[in-house]
């Protein structure tokens, strides 16, 4: 997320941005998402804030979640824990 929040971001510009690898370059039969950003367009601009709320609080935690479970390593939430 380094420099993520850091600009009033044109959509096209985020886009490049938030997917740092392009899937037709990676992937046998990519699919286009571009729709999943047209959601939150404002003008030129992305509303990445809502964005960000929307989609990658969720993505990330999945992500997490995931890699923990494939590991069978316990999840360390510290929030039960907090004074």
């Amino acid at each position: 997320m380094d420099q993520l929040l850091s600009e009033d971001w044109k959509l096209e510009d985020f886009r490049e941005r938030y997917i740092f690898t392009k899937p037709q370059a990676v992937l046998r039969e990519p699919a286009d998402v571009s729709y999943v950003f047209e959601r939150y367009r404002q003008g030129e601009k992305i509303d990445f804030l809502t964005f960000m709320d929307d989609i990658f609080s969720i993505e990330s935690s999945g992500s997490y979640f995931n890699a923990f479970g494939a590991a069978t390593c316990p999840i360390p939430i510290p929030t039960p824990i907090l004074k």
